[in-house]
């Protein structure tokens, strides 16, 4: 993994869309998505997610996916 790859990730809005924010609930795509969309490793993922699991900003639900917690204010 390149250096910071996965912070990077992590401080990207998945599908940002200005119409739709981010809203606590939402279900992250998953992590085959992410890798297509940014063109990275399975491992920058993991790392993104770690960032976001970390922060407190994400969870995950087995068998589910992961989910937002919390959107930081811009």
């Amino acid at each position: 993994m390149r250096p910071g790859t996965g912070v990077a990730i992590a401080g990207c809005h998945p599908r940002a869309d200005p119409d739709r924010p981010t809203r606590r609930g939402d279900r992250l795509p998953s992590t085959t998505e992410l890798k297509a969309e940014y063109d990275v490793s399975y491992g920058s993922i993991r790392g993104a997610m770690l960032v976001l699991k970390t922060g407190d900003l994400v969870e995950g639900r087995q068998g589910e996916g992961v989910y937002v917690k919390a959107v930081p204010a811009d």
